[in-house]
């Protein structure tokens, strides 16, 4: 097949996912001192568990390896 004649992600009609959101102060992150606290409301919108035992987390800790599971204190 010609290379002009093949698709590419940028010609393929296929929907393609969407791009993220930059996280907006107060509503999907906050200060606390120098760390940034993602709110359970920014998880939500990234849609799973990234394994980091987040404060709050809405997914159980789901992905968070055993040892480093912060619910179990």
């Amino acid at each position: 097949m010609h290379p002009l004649n093949s698709r590419s992600a940028m010609t393929d009609p296929k929907p393609q996912l969407a791009a993220r959101s930059t996280p907006q102060e107060g509503e999907d992150f906050f200060w606390e001192g120098p760390y940034m606290v993602f709110t359970e409301a920014w998880h939500l919108k990234r849609g799973y568990c990234c394994g980091s035992a987040c404060r709050h987390c809405p997914f159980g800790h789901e992905n968070v390896p055993q040892k480093a599971d912060r619910s179990a204190d």
